[in-house]
């Protein structure tokens, strides 16, 4: 009797189709092209306060006289006008009235920076105010900026001083070497508005506080 036994061969796999590369029906073949999104994100608008002006009093640097200071010297009688023309004397007491313009502009120049530096908190008051942040976390941040801006200002005055008695001693030692047996006056140099550090500070703290 004859047995058949099953192949356990396995079956040869097929040879993989090539593609073909005709055109399908004469469709014209496209590339990838892209994709576009669609962003649901809508922008919120700021808040109202944020494009009005609030109504303030003016600040103190807005209250200062805007004309120059050679113009103000102008208008003041010089003390030459005892001294007559042409002399050295006269043209000693010009030079020296004006290296004082000079200074007192200089003096203006630093008061105004350092009463301007409130404008600097203002700008972005209301935007703290309407944003999550704390009250109190907000003046302090302000607060500290300001006082910081303030040394700022004190370093640039004691520079400032400094150098403007350097120029006057020098001015002095010139014009006393000019003169025959004189002593030529030096013109004296300081700051006219020391209160203006204590000024800037108390106004920054009423208009924070209201």
């Amino acid at each position: 009797e004859k047995m058949t036994t099953k192949s356990s061969s396995k079956p040869t796999p097929k040879p993989p189709q090539k593609k073909t590369s005709l055109p399908l029906c004469g469709k014209k073949k496209v590339g990838f092209v892209g994709m576009t999104m669609q962003q649901d994100y809508v922008e919120k608008p700021l808040p109202e306060l944020c494009y009005q002006q609030k109504e303030r009093p003016l600040l103190l640097v807005e209250q200062h006289p805007s004309n120059t200071v050679n113009s103000r010297y102008e208008n003041i009688q010089s003390s030459s006008n005892d001294i007559s023309r042409g002399s050295r004397e006269h043209q000693h007491c010009h030079e020296r009235q004006q290296l004082a313009a000079k200074h007192r502009a200089e003096h203006e120049m630093l008061r105004k920076k350092v009463l301007f530096s409130i404008r600097h908190v203002l700008s972005t008051w209301d935007m703290e105010l309407s944003s999550n942040k704390n009250f109190s976390t907000i003046v302090e941040s302000a607060t500290k900026w300001f006082d910081e801006a303030l040394l700022d200002h004190e370093e640039v005055l004691a520079d400032m001083l400094d150098r403007q008695a350097m120029e006057a001693e020098s001015l002095a030692a010139r014009q006393t070497a000019e003169l025959v047996g004189k002593l030529a006056p030096m013109l004296r140099v300081s700051f006219p508005f020391p209160e203006v550090f204590e000024q800037a500070k108390q106004e920054l703290q009423s208009t924070l506080t209201n």
